[in-house]
């Protein structure tokens, strides 16, 4: 019987790994892996491996979205009181500008605010043609942290748990002189137990995704001199890694921090 059992199981698994997650299962995950490289090695050949591609940047720039999701919400309700007038928010992974022009849509942007995107290079391409476009001309696009030198307010939402490190994912802010007073951090994933790599479907790609230890994470951002003042966990969307439920504890957590000590 038991063999039976694990018989059928290893069978749905292939045909899920096999099938249904290399084909349109947007969104969806498959398997557990110590590196992203090791997650990369493990990943089916049939796409392309991560976000900086020049076809993937121009889907972005073709589908942008104006509405928000569920998990925007709490966001938005911090954000609309941290804006006043020359305000500067940098959105780090924020596509080609998606945030930037969906939120206008529903809290209103005060007089002169400065807008910078950081993102891959095809990215920031496509959403700089998308400015011009649009005119645009508080929307400006970056590759660095170091842009962040003296923002206002720092976004980061899905974003965080595609950078490679399971170490602390903004530890770059050390270096600036003039932090970010506020830190609003959406759609990331983490877990309970020990960090680790899984692979998501993108679409037209495949992304390693880190999923970092909830503690872990608060702690590397407090140690840079925040505080936390919010956390809420998204339960819009399922956050689960099929045949692993030792990882149940898995869910998109969302965070406001806020600037305390600036002297580290």
């Amino acid at each position: 019987m038991v063999r039976a059992r694990n018989q059928v199981v290893e069978l749905l698994r292939s045909t899920y790994w096999h099938w249904r997650f290399t084909g349109v299962c947007y969104g969806c995950y498959r398997g557990i892996y110590e590196t992203v490289e090791a997650a990369i090695a493990a990943a089916p050949k049939a796409k392309k491996i991560g976000y900086d591609h020049a076809d993937l940047a121009k889907d972005y720039q073709k589908g942008l979205s104006r509405t928000i999701g569920f998990y925007d919400y709490p966001m938005l309700f911090w954000l609309k009181g941290l804006l006043e007038e020359n305000a500067t928010v940098f959105d780090f992974g924020g596509n080609v500008g998606t945030h930037f022009y969906s939120y206008e849509n529903y809290i209103t942007y005060p007089h002169h605010l400065k807008w910078i995107v950081c993102d891959l290079p095809a990215i920031n391409q496509a959403g700089a043609e998308l400015a011009v476009q649009e005119q645009r001309s508080e929307l400006t696009f970056t590759e660095t942290l170091a842009a962040a030198e003296g923002s206002d307010v720092l976004i980061a939402s899905g974003s965080i748990q595609y950078l490679p490190s399971t170490a602390s994912p903004l530890e770059g802010l050390a270096k600036l002189q003039k932090k970010p007073q506020h830190l609003l951090m959406g759609r990331l994933p983490l877990c309970e137990g020990p960090p680790f790599v899984t692979l998501q479907n993108g679409g037209i790609v495949f992304y390693p995704v880190t999923v970092r230890n909830k503690q872990q994470f608060i702690h590397s951002i407090t140690a840079l001199g925040y505080e936390l003042v919010d956390n809420w966990v998204d339960r819009s969307e399922p956050c689960s890694v099929p045949f692993h439920p030792e990882f149940s504890s898995l869910a998109f957590n969302g965070f406001y921090f806020k600037l305390v000590s600036s002297s580290l």
